[in-house]
């Protein structure tokens, strides 16, 4: 996770955990930052609850995994193929 947002101030990123640290562990371990998903409460409910994260009304959340997905089926792709 990577920052939140409040509600009220959808202008505002606060970064719990500093800034910049999956990039640096990207490079340091020569890879690709797939994305970085932002903390939103609303979704953290609804896992407990057992529903996914295309079911909230966070955009922000949606388009974040929507990303993350693309990009896992990107790298998948450009593995099988120098697999092959």
């Amino acid at each position: 996770m990577s920052w939140f947002t409040p509600a009220n101030h959808p202008d505002e990123h606060y970064f719990l955990f500093g800034r910049g640290g999956g990039m640096k562990l990207a490079r340091e371990f020569d890879t690709r930052l797939l994305c970085q998903i932002p903390m939103v409460m609303e979704v953290g409910e609804a896992a407990d609850t057992g529903r996914d994260v295309f079911q909230q009304s966070d955009k922000t959340a949606i388009e974040a995994f929507e990303t993350l997905a693309g990009q896992v089926i990107e790298a998948v792709a450009v593995n099988s193929e120098r697999r092959n």
